[in-house]
């Protein structure tokens, strides 16, 4: 005798739907604070008019700074010429268009959200003073 039971979702169907509710919970969970979003189209701004001084004055300073052959921290006097070197400017319809992510677990205890513009990474976080501009990568090199 062979005793068969139903239920209403198959093992495949019913591991789809709790992926689906993984999911979902993970994206609502992962959604930018609306104050990010504010300040990215900001810090955009100031890089597609070249202004460097403007972005330092919400940058966290001392800067982390993961280039090839480049120190590993950005002082405020160093901003500028940081700035130049990697190519802000041209990178501002990227930081404006791009929607920020949740950054790798190497960073999450820092509370950081990242920005990817084709191997060049932006890292933000949030701090006492609202959200600042945290460190930079160059994952090309």
């Amino acid at each position: 005798m062979t005793i068969r039971l139903s239920f209403p979702l198959s093992g495949v169907r019913l591991l789809s739907a709790l992926a689906l509710a993984v999911a979902a919970h993970g994206a609502q969970a992962a959604s930018p604070d609306p104050a990010l979003k504010a300040f990215l189209a900001k810090f955009a701004d100031m890089a597609a008019h070249g202004a460097a001084d403007s972005m330092a004055k919400v940058t966290r300073f001392p800067l982390r700074n993961e280039v090839y052959q480049a120190p590993e921290r950005i002082s405020a006097a160093g901003f500028k010429h940081h700035f130049e070197l990697n190519r802000f400017r041209e990178m501002a319809g990227c930081l404006k268009t791009t929607p920020p992510q949740r950054a790798g677990a190497e960073n999450v205890k820092l509370g950081e959200w990242i920005v990817e513009c084709d191997g060049n990474n932006f890292y933000f976080a949030k701090t006492d003073d609202g959200w600042r501009f945290s460190g930079f990568e160059n994952v090309n090199e």
